[in-house]
């Protein structure tokens, strides 16, 4: 059967549409449609009436790509800035009126299980413990997992646009605001450091956007090798030189960066900040990318049986 699964996150609206049978599943097509749902709405608690209109806009792209693609069946969810907006049921209303979808807005225990289902059917449990981080727009989900399964999860408000919204970063970012950063995560991230006490971690696993990118200008600069597989490792090495070099740069620097997608410009460099801070405060010795997450885990609950 043809599925299109559709995830409405805070930065970014992702469609990934799938032929399945009853052993595995392949990619048929797949687009994604900058939104930046929350931006300027953090703050209120509600999504702006542009956001809203461009998020309905995002949505019916995606639409006619389900009918070019004849799609049989549609599951959309939608995640932090979603369940947080105080106006977010009219996205859902409008949504359904003029498409016919139902958008199931999931909580962020169910974001972090489906960022897993997706994440290993790309990298398989190792000897250790895996911490496997997806951020977001809005949230950011942190999973503990072995060969055992999951032993740990949660959803934090630190995706890098409320993270944006928190620092205001100048052009370049100052040394000052990474410092500010730097101490909220801290603060915000003492229940993960309890878990990683409990649980240590041998490598560091990170799916969807932040990752994504970071690995495409590790490509497009020639610091990994070309050929891509769903999962990817990132040298140490190599990510400290592309960090360092984030930090000092401008926007227009970034839009000039082969590799970089302008969706991305703006929050690639909170993002890096991040996975910098969790390098160093937990003793990463190893990172890697999976090209799979939350869309690619209802897929696979889909086979399983777990969603409908």
């Amino acid at each position: 059967m043809r599925i299109g699964i559709i995830d409405c996150g805070t930065n970014t609206f992702n469609l990934l549409i799938a032929d399945t049978t009853a052993t595995g599943w392949t990619k048929v097509f797949g687009n994604k449609v900058s939104v930046k749902l929350g931006h300027g709405g953090f703050t209120d608690g509600n999504i702006r009436v542009e956001r809203m209109a461009r998020a309905l806009d995002a949505m019916k792209v995606h639409y006619n790509n389900l009918l070019n693609f004849d799609v049989k069946k549609t599951i959309v969810f939608a995640t932090s800035a979603m369940r947080e907006a105080g106006n977010g049921e009219l996205f859902i209303q409008h949504v359904k009126q003029e498409l016919g979808l139902d958008v199931v807005v999931i909580d962020g225990d169910r974001e972090a299980q489906l960022i897993y289902d997706g994440v290993r059917q790309t990298i398989d449990a190792g000897a250790g413990n895996d911490l496997i981080v997806d951020i977001g727009g809005g949230s950011t989900e942190f999973i503990v997992a072995s060969a055992d399964g999951i032993k740990w999860k949660a959803s934090f408000p630190i995706g890098v646009a409320r993270l944006y919204e928190y620092v205001e970063p100048d052009d370049p970012i100052t040394p000052e605001q990474i410092q500010k950063l730097c101490l909220y995560l801290d603060d915000i991230l003492k229940p993960l450091e309890s878990a990683l006490e409990q649980y240590p971690i041998v490598r560091l696993i990170g799916s969807s956007g932040s990752f994504d990118t970071l690995v495409d200008l590790f490509h497009s600069a020639g610091r990994i090798p070309a050929v891509r597989g769903l999962s990817n490792e990132i040298p140490l090495a190599v990510f400290e030189e592309i960090h360092r070099y984030l930090l000092i740069s401008s926007r227009e620097t970034r839009l000039a960066m082969r590799g970089m997608l302008p969706l991305r410009v703006d929050y690639i460099v909170l993002a890096s900040i991040v996975i910098q801070h969790l390098v160093t405060r937990f003793h990463i010795v190893r990172m890697f990318q999976s090209e799979y997450a939350l869309k690619e885990g209802v897929i696979a609950g889909i086979l399983n049986k777990e969603v409908s």
